[in-house]
């Protein structure tokens, strides 16, 4: 099912990341294994998982626009969620952080 889904933290229910895959739950599996582990969702992840916890899966839009994604992350944004995603959101998406988002890159391609 492709689908845009939320991460929520499990101590507040309070989204912290907006994802689209085309199988959520494949997808949600790789957050819990930490494929991505220098991003910032993932590091959140692992603190949780350190205290026993995981983020709880949020189905929110079937669809198979993947520009869904970038709509609920401006979306969200705007209406105050403290929100883990690098991408900015909205028409044309982008990134927070060009920069950063590409030594990220070099940090997860380095640990393969």
């Amino acid at each position: 099912m492709q689908a845009v889904y939320g991460l929520g933290d499990p101590l507040t229910g309070e989204i912290r990341y907006v994802g689209y895959s085309k199988d959520v739950i494949a997808r949600y599996k790789g957050h819990i294994a930490g494929v991505k582990k220098h991003f910032p969702v993932a590091r959140r992840i692992k603190s949780l998982k350190d205290k026993g916890l995981k983020p709880i899966l949020y189905p929110i839009k079937a669809t198979l626009d993947a520009g869904e994604e970038r709509r609920i992350i401006k979306d969200l944004r705007d209406k105050g969620h403290r929100l883990l995603n690098m991408q900015r959101g909205g028409p044309g998406g982008g990134f927070i952080n060009d920069a950063k988002v590409k030594k990220l890159r070099e940090l997860e391609n380095s640990s393969k």
